[in-house]
């Protein structure tokens, strides 16, 4: 495993907890010491300053997930945030802060995000996560979209 693909899924994590614990816009210190732990006890591998790249990302995606949130709803109006497993909206989240924030190409971004739906989500996960960042990415092109719902993938 690479150390961008560590960073990656530790800033999965933290923003999967960040959700889990109805996290604020900008978390207490405490929330996010308390998550570090939890992803460097789960990653021994991580060095210390992945931990610090991965907190940094994490704190953007989640500062804009109500943007990702919104397209995703817009894409898939049958499985808004509030419906989707918390485990896919985080890896949903992470790979749209990803490709909007042009640090990744879009498609590396959704082939990550595919693989860790893979990795930690349930088997029809992938496929949506791959149908609905597709979709963002011709969307955030200003290409034309269909809606997507999992049923279809």
């Amino acid at each position: 495993m690479t150390s961008t693909q560590r960073v990656r899924i530790a800033a999965f994590q933290l923003l999967y907890g960040l959700d889990a614990v109805g996290a604020p816009d900008e978390p207490e210190e405490s929330v996010l010491s308390s998550l570090r732990d939890s992803v460097s006890e789960e990653s021994e591998e991580l060095e210390p300053r992945e931990l610090r790249q991965a907190e940094k990302l994490a704190l953007a995606a989640f500062a804009g997930r109500r943007g990702a949130d919104a397209l995703f709803e817009e894409l898939s109006p049958g499985w808004p945030a509030s419906r989707q497993p918390a485990v896919d909206r985080a890896i949903l989240r992470l790979a749209y802060h990803e490709m909007v924030s042009q640090k990744t190409p879009p498609k590396v971004a959704i082939d990550e995000a595919v693989d860790m739906a893979r990795q930690f989500s349930t088997e029809k996960s992938p496929s949506f996560v791959n149908a609905l960042l597709d979709a963002a990415m011709r969307r955030l092109a200003g290409q034309p979209t269909d809606t997507v719902e999992p049923n279809a993938c």
